[in-house]
């Protein structure tokens, strides 16, 4: 078995032995902020497909990524074992203009030069504009002007807590504040 030299070895190598090709799409070239992309990448060639991991898409500062999918599929022909794999990146773009991805790159170890090599997809461009109801950045920049979203201090969670607590042993019997007649500090 051959050992995969460090010279040489490009970061991001996830351990991909063969010879690959990259292509890449999106399922739409313009949409709003708060709405999705699912980008596809698809990984064919010869070599150990189950060994491919996750192609990098670059700079995803100006996205949110969701759970991605993948599937396999192997095949020998002959005495070599290659195959497709298949990635889709569900992306939200957290704000608007002309937003790129990429390039998207795979690196891997070619044993017939016994050289690393990066394939590449090249970049995709999606057009973003603002949304009507931009929530994509809501979550990091707080609730909105006029919401009904209420924000709870940890002084008032003490005192809401200690409330319902009071109430709850009131109830059993067990206040020590003086029973029915309580005047504690979760008296009504």
């Amino acid at each position: 078995m051959l050992s995969l030299p460090n010279a040489g070895k490009p970061l991001g190598f996830g351990g991909a032995v063969g010879q690959f090709h990259l292509e890449a799409s999106a399922d739409k070239t313009a949409l709003q902020t708060g709405q999705t992309v699912t980008v596809k990448v698809t990984v064919t060639g010869a070599g150990n497909i189950a060994t491919v991991t996750e192609p990098s898409l670059g700079d995803l500062a100006k996205f949110k990524q969701f759970n991605s999918n993948q599937s396999e599929q192997t095949a020998v022909q002959g005495l070599k074992l290659g195959g497709t794999k298949e990635f889709e990146f569900v992306l939200m773009p957290v704000e608007p203009g002309r937003l790129t991805l990429g390039p998207i790159t795979l690196a891997s170890f070619d044993p017939a030069t016994r050289a690393y090599r990066t394939a590449t997809a090249g970049s995709l461009s999606l057009a973003v504009t603002k949304g009507a109801a931009d929530d994509s950045r809501r979550d990091s920049a707080g609730p909105e002007a006029g919401s009904s979203v209420t924000i709870i201090r940890p002084a008032m969670m003490l005192r809401i807590g200690t409330v319902l607590m009071h109430r709850m042993l009131r109830q059993c019997g067990r206040c020590d504040h003086g029973g029915e007649d309580c005047r504690g500090v979760g008296a009504d």
